[in-house]
């Protein structure tokens, strides 16, 4: 299996948002050449209006993962 890991909303560490026109560009791509996208959503919910994740423009392709302490608590660590 071929995968492409992708953070396109808040990429870290630079930051970047894909526009509504590379999310697309990039499903196209995972079409054409057989590929799984892992989209990492984990600072999505902190842009005020973000595009529509990759996962609406390639559901049958895309693993969409996301998290709770980067939206919620930022500073909060638990362990055990």
């Amino acid at each position: 299996m071929r995968a492409v890991y992708t953070m396109p909303t808040l990429h870290n560490p630079l930051g970047w948002v894909l526009n509504t026109g590379q999310r697309q560009a990039l499903a196209d791509l995972a079409r054409q050449h057989d590929l799984l996208i892992i989209e990492d959503a984990a600072y999505a919910r902190l842009v005020s209006r973000p595009p529509p994740p990759v996962v609406s423009y390639a559901p049958e392709r895309t693993v969409y993962v996301t998290g709770f302490s980067k939206n919620i608590a930022t500073g909060l660590r638990v362990g055990w």
